[in-house]
């Protein structure tokens, strides 16, 4: 076996380098997605997605210790049984969103690919534009979130 990786493997860029010990490379199949700027985007999108749901933790935090700031009783099991059904909501909240839009445009899982085109809109605003929106909803929300740190 060479450095690169095996030699049955092809070498026209359908392989994907990892770094195994001490350095080693070892090359897996798997799609040429343009020379590897996909997965830059993909990391430091990771990041500010990865931040975010830590921000949520920590504004959970904030309001677990206010509250016992304010009352004396430390109620974290109360939170976080509704923080976890507000999450399942937004599992439910998210498969009405989509059965309505894939409604709205008319999708027939029938037609395999051969879908009418206000379907592909549909998707493309269940990718963007929905999102979107709820995210300024969320920043809203972060914007006037009462709790600060100097109040604790």
């Amino acid at each position: 076996m060479e450095r690169g990786g095996p030699a049955h493997l092809p070498a026209h860029g359908a392989a994907v380098e990892r770094r195994g010990v001490r350095g080693r490379g070892a090359r897996l199949p798997g799609p040429d997605v343009g020379g590897g700027g996909g997965s830059r985007r993909g990391g430091r999108s990771a990041v500010g997605v990865g931040g975010l749901l830590q921000l949520l933790e920590v504004v959970l935090a904030q309001i677990i210790d206010d509250d016992a700031h304010r009352t004396g009783h430390r109620r974290e099991g109360a939170y976080f049984g509704v923080n976890g059904f507000v999450v399942r909501g937004s599992v439910v909240l998210q498969a009405i969103v989509a059965a309505a839009v894939l409604t709205a445009t008319g999708f027939d899982a029938g037609l395999g690919d051969a879908q009418l085109e206000a379907v592909d809109g549909g998707i493309r605003l269940m990718l963007a534009v929905i999102p979107l929106g709820f995210t300024a909803v969320g920043w809203l929300c972060f914007w006037l979130y009462p709790i600060r740190t100097r109040d604790l």
